[in-house]
């Protein structure tokens, strides 16, 4: 049996004789690929910073008037109040109401007023520029002043209070008598008397520079704490401080010091030695723990 093999019409569809199904088959159109893009060409351009005139001139005319007469109200304002303030400053420093009259001194008795005042330096000055601190200091450095204090009182008022030395002892020496506190300062010779009096012919208790030697001064003050009944003492070269006991015996304390052990001693002789012996002249305690007597 004849075959009938016909080709087959591409267009119609139709199978061409003689050959397979695959390869009536139309291939499919070849696709291009795609290619990549070629990148963009990136090219950086700087440009010159404007000059700082170049911005100002770049600004506004007008915000540049108007920013420079801008008055600035805060600062004139500060101006204003410190001229107001300089103003009233030396009003208060050349006003005749603030200016100092005479300084009322209080408690002294030795020092006399017109010295203290003249040491202050405040009279006739403006209150404003008294400085208290420095004025107490200038009175303080007068001989006889232990302390001093200076207080202002508007309008024109200063006071002045003072704290005296007390005088402890008066040193007669050799030509002449010194009022002497504590601490050895020396005092004006005024007012109520010392609670002791040294009485040193020779001159024996000085120092080489005419002041009372310190261990002197400080056997004065312990035997006036011990014996506040003594008021009169003396000061020899060989016998030291020495004094007339209540029985009338001079009684020799030395220049040793050691007051306290030496009226101990003293005591033990008035209780011990002199019922047995009688009256008695003198008594030395100026060895330690021993008592001549005689």
């Amino acid at each position: 049996m004849a075959t009938d093999r016909r080709k087959r019409n591409p267009q119609s569809g139709d199978e061409l004789p003689g050959q397979p199904a695959w390869r009536q088959q139309t291939p499919p159109a070849r696709r291009s690929r795609a290619r990549p893009a070629p990148p963009a060409a990136t090219f950086q351009v700087t440009l010159p910073r404007p000059a700082l005139a170049d911005t100002q001139t770049a600004r506004s005319p007008r915000a540049t008037t108007q920013g420079r007469l801008r008055p600035n109200w805060r600062l004139i304002r500060l101006l204003g109040l410190a001229t107001a303030c300089a103003a009233a400053l030396l009003a208060l420093l050349t006003a005749p109401v603030f200016q100092a009259s005479a300084a009322q001194v209080r408690g002294n008795q030795r020092v006399p007023a017109e010295v203290i005042r003249a040491a202050a330096g405040v009279e006739q000055r403006n209150v404003f520029a008294i400085q208290p601190e420095r004025a107490a200091s200038r009175i303080e450095a007068l001989p006889g002043v232990a302390a001093a204090e200076v207080h202002v009182r508007l309008p024109d008022q200063v006071l002045v209070d003072v704290r005296e030395h007390t005088p402890f002892v008066a040193w007669q020496a050799v030509t002449t008598t010194i009022w002497l506190a504590e601490d050895a300062t020396a005092l004006p010779a005024v007012g109520d008397p010392p609670a002791l009096i040294l009485v040193d012919e020779a001159g024996a208790a000085s120092d080489p520079g005419g002041r009372l030697r310190p261990q002197v001064l400080a056997d004065l003050k312990a035997l006036h704490a011990a014996r506040p009944d003594l008021t009169r003492l003396y000061y020899g070269a060989a016998e030291g401080l020495y004094f007339q006991s209540p029985e009338n015996w001079t009684v020799y304390l030395g220049s040793q010091g050691d007051i306290a052990a030496r009226l101990a001693l003293l005591q033990a002789v008035r209780r011990e030695i002199a019922p047995k012996l009688g009256n008695l002249e003198i008594v030395d305690l100026r060895f330690d723990g021993r008592a001549l007597v005689r």
